[in-house]
């Protein structure tokens, strides 16, 4: 019956647990016992029923079966009982988990359109409103919120204050002091897709003359990854937020919300997605002007953001950074990133578009990042036409990559912006001067010393 089959399908891992689990209780040698083999073992118990046991002074009876059986199953799930299926409930679980199943591939591939089936499967933005406020400045001079970027963009000032999240990092409880994040200059951009977003503006400091000299008329352009949005990002306690990041790679850093991220507009998508950092690369070149030099820093799925308008070398673009970049979207899936040609069916194909970016690329990826592959970023810098030795740094995951545990990715950046090369000539020690006491490395020099 094909209720059998669906029982056999949902439940063969439950199975096999309980055959492994007789095996570690020395009941089963790993094969199955016939219908003669238990037959005859019964004779054999009923023969021995019939004859007079001893015991010597100081033996134990031998451990019953049954108790073996029980211990094994403890340790093998943690003192929690498996759950039992009987009958029509049984089947009745099956059916329900089946029909999930369909109605979620029913939800992927309907419509059958490639944007779409990208939207529900690479975007997942965070709830709206969760991590940040948008305050206006009116004519008069009175300040109030507003809930979307379309209604800021009716106002000429507007700032970006953080919320702060519920949950704070084990070692910091709540009653942990952390000072309020300052308000962030913000903007609104009208993208070329027709959604308002979310832009703001985090301030660098320096410390001397030389470096102010070194970073002069450098700014950077930020793409964020996946799940997160501007509030998320300004967290105090976190190491590389933006108001650190900028200090730590000594330059201004402009960042922004995909369409559907944040308090912007629209609905997330590849398409948006690139029209999103155009649109805002042309008003950071309107804001600064045309001495400005642009760097442009993408991490995770900002790196295809990054990549496609690299691509297309802009005016005032003088470096690119990837950090923890992915080839295309199939190739992550499917885990073969040397894969060629791309498929029709394929997105966010940067290994496909690197090869036209006409400036240094400088690729960031860890050893132990399991989302992003560091064969991924390999391939990349195969493909890159000027090429910057990679940064690999050892240990470091798709999260600890840019959280402050390894300060040597925002080292590597500063030094990439300074001289669009590597961390590795004689000139290190004068370029990070001030980064050598940055918030991102204090904050990880009391995380590793704790």
């Amino acid at each position: 019956m094909w209720f059998r089959d669906l029982r056999r399908f949902f439940f063969e891992e439950s199975e096999a647990l309980a055959a492994f689990t007789r095996q570690a209780a020395g009941l089963d040698d790993g094969a199955t016992a016939t219908g003669d083999e238990e037959s005859e073992q019964k004779e054999d118990d009923d023969s021995s029923s019939d004859e007079e046991t001893t015991n010597f002074p100081g033996s134990r009876d031998p451990e019953p079966q049954s108790s073996r059986l029980a211990l094994a199953e403890t340790a093998m799930t943690g003192g929690r009982q498996p759950p039992h299926h009987h009958g029509f409930l049984s089947i009745l679980t099956s059916c329900c988990r089946c029909l999930a199943g369909c109605c979620m591939l029913c939800y992927v591939i309907c419509p059958p359109v490639p944007s779409c089936i990208v939207r529900k499967l690479a975007f997942k933005p965070p709830k709206r409103g969760r991590s940040y406020k948008l305050v206006v400045t009116t004519k008069n001079g009175e300040r109030k919120f507003v809930k979307t970027a379309r209604a800021a963009a009716m106002y000429p000032k507007v700032e970006i204050h953080a919320i702060l999240f519920d949950h704070l990092p084990p070692h910091q409880g709540p009653e942990a002091a952390h000072p309020k994040p300052a308000p962030v200059e913000g903007f609104i951009v009208h993208s070329k897709s027709g959604n308002h977003l979310v832009c703001a503006v985090y301030r660098t400091k320096h410390s001397t003359a030389a470096s102010k000299r070194l970073f002069a008329n450098k700014v950077a352009l930020f793409a964020q990854p996946n799940s997160s949005d501007l509030g998320g990002f300004m967290q105090p306690f976190l190491p590389a937020s933006f108001p650190n990041l900028a200090v730590s790679i000594g330059v201004d850093i402009y960042a922004f919300d995909y369409s559907g991220y944040g308090r912007s507009m629209g609905t997330p998508g590849e398409r948006n997605m690139y029209n999103d950092i155009a649109s805002v690369y042309e008003a950071v070149r309107k804001r600064e002007g045309p001495d400005t030099q642009i760097i442009l820093i993408g991490y995770s799925i900002g790196t295809a953001a990054v990549v496609d308008l690299a691509s297309q070398n802009p005016p005032q673009m003088v470096g690119v950074v990837l950090i923890a970049p992915f080839a295309s979207g199939l190739r992550l899936m499917g885990g073969n990133p040397r894969q060629d040609p791309s498929s029709r069916l394929d997105c966010l194909t940067s290994c496909d578009k690197i090869s036209k970016v006409d400036v240094p690329v400088l690729i960031c990826t860890g050893t132990r990042d399991q989302v992003t592959p560091m064969n991924h970023g390999q391939v990349l810098y195969e493909r890159c036409k000027h090429k910057i030795d990679p940064l690999i740094v050892d240990g470091a995951t798709h999260v600890s990559i840019l959280n402050g545990r390894h300060y040597m990715v925002q080292l590597a950046i500063r030094f990439f912006i300074a001289t669009d090369q590597h961390p590795t000539t004689s000139s290190v020690h004068d370029i990070l001067h001030d980064a050598a006491n940055s918030p991102i490395r204090t904050s990880a020099d009391s995380t590793n010393n704790s």
